[in-house]
């Protein structure tokens, strides 16, 4: 099956770890191991079918991503997200805040297949607990993405060094407990299902 694809694709999506502002963990991977893991699914599911054209252009869209040049912030921490870009105005600023949250949505529609993709297989397989989990993982996922949305947002406008730090260091814990939930789940649906 392909839940050991998804499992590392979440990996890749969720962390966002940058040296000299080249992603490590480039996003375009991630989708890449979710279009190869859904398409290995895809008779399981209509769900699973549905995410895979999202998954190949959420992987195109994402090559964008992989460098961005790094802007100092208040803290001295260097940060680069839709919030700054759009505070140094312009076309180009309003596009990249556009481009973000088409991504973002995107992102959340083939986690959401994924999710319910995988309450259908464990549904036609008896597997109630998995199914429960399953929607139990999507919930989580989505209040996560709404968060990364947030805390942005709460340190563009509290611009206050200590803050900032506490919101970076805090959102980097939510983000590995994140990635250790979404694996974990993916680790306990193939050992179950598969």
């Amino acid at each position: 099956m392909g839940f050991r694809a998804l499992k590392w694709g979440f990996l890749f999506t969720i962390l966002s770890f940058r040296i000299q502002g080249v992603d490590v963990l480039p996003d375009c991977v991630g989708y890449y191991l979710f279009a190869v893991g859904l398409s290995r699914l895809r008779s399981y599911s209509p769900s699973f079918e549905r995410a895979i054209p999202w998954a190949y252009i959420l992987s195109v869209l994402s090559l964008f991503e992989i460098y961005h040049r790094p802007a100092a912030n208040a803290a001295g921490l260097h940060v680069q997200n839709s919030l700054t870009v759009l505070a140094s105005g312009g076309l180009w600023s309003f596009l990249s805040v556009v481009y973000s949250a088409i991504v973002w949505i995107l992102n959340l529609v083939v986690i959401y297949r994924i999710c319910m993709g995988t309450v259908d297989l464990a549904t036609s397989t008896a597997h109630t607990e998995v199914a429960k989990l399953a929607e139990r993982r999507w919930s989580n996922y989505l209040v996560f993405k709404i968060v990364t949305v947030l805390v942005p947002l709460v340190g563009f406008i509290v611009p206050l060094p200590p803050i900032i730090i506490l919101l970076v260091v805090g959102g980097l814990i939510y983000a590995v407990i994140m990635v250790a939930l979404m694996m974990g789940f993916m680790n306990e649906v193939n050992r179950t299902i598969a």
